[in-house]
């Protein structure tokens, strides 16, 4: 039996949580979104050539979150028109799906209704990488009604969108599932380096089964050997 300062050191040692949504992003969320582009799943904060996210993703629900609910799902670009340009991003709206609905042994997420705003690729004006960013919120009820002052936005009206402006309007609040990757004109990501499934450390399955290791060693093993190094660190100490 672990002693209370046992428990403590080993607490110490185990992995933090960590935020599925881009750094210093206004909304945040730890659960992982799964994700795939030409069915190759995607790590969050992954590299990827322009050419791999031409069509929408095949997106799934997180085997932590209720299948028979109704969810919402956005995906926008915070670093228009560069990450590095002076003064505030204007962010991007890339989709916006209300309905939508877990599918099958996957839980493949598939709309009800139509988009707001259909899936639009990434098009960076910059060489530097966007963060492209997908969020899932929980919708209250089957049918959503965009909220007062959004009704602009839709299939020819992407720009000066606001992720967190729109969720409390909405009345949705922090998203349930989040992930993101980059895509830019340099940096290897608009000729086909550093593809989709060629990025290493561990990718999380679309069927939302978690990290495997791909290239890498993946979260959850790191997790578990920091864990069973901890745990013999206390065998040597007698706690």
């Amino acid at each position: 039996m672990f002693s209370a300062l046992a428990l403590a050191l080993l607490a110490t040692l185990l992995p933090p949580t960590t935020a599925q949504t881009p750094p210093n992003f206004n909304l945040t969320s730890t659960t992982n979104l799964p994700f795939s582009f030409l069915k190759n799943p995607i790590s969050a904060g992954q590299p990827l050539p322009l050419s791999a996210s031409r069509s929408a993703p095949i997106v799934s629900l997180p085997a932590t979150l209720p299948q028979n609910a109704t969810y919402l799902l956005t995906m926008v670009d915070p670093d228009a028109p560069s990450p590095l340009a002076p003064g505030p991003q204007s962010e991007i709206l890339h989709w916006l799906q209300p309905s939508v609905r877990a599918s099958g042994f996957n839980r493949t997420l598939l709309p009800t209704m139509d988009a707001v705003a259909p899936y639009m690729p990434p098009m960076p004006p910059s060489v530097e990488p966007h963060r492209y960013t997908l969020l899932l919120f929980a919708q209250k009820g089957d049918t959503f009604e965009v909220p007062a002052g959004f009704e602009r936005f839709g299939p020819s009206v992407r720009s000066a969108f606001d992720a967190l402006a729109f969720s409390r309007a909405a009345g949705l609040g922090e998203p349930v599932a989040a992930s993101y990757f980059l895509s830019g004109l340099g940096n290897g990501t608009a000729n086909g380096t550093g593809g989709a499934g060629g990025a290493g450390g561990g990718n999380t399955t679309a069927g939302g089964q978690g990290p495997v290791a791909t290239g890498g060693v993946g979260r959850n093993e790191v997790g578990w050997a920091v864990m069973v190094g901890g745990l013999a660190v206390l065998g040597v100490l007698g706690l």
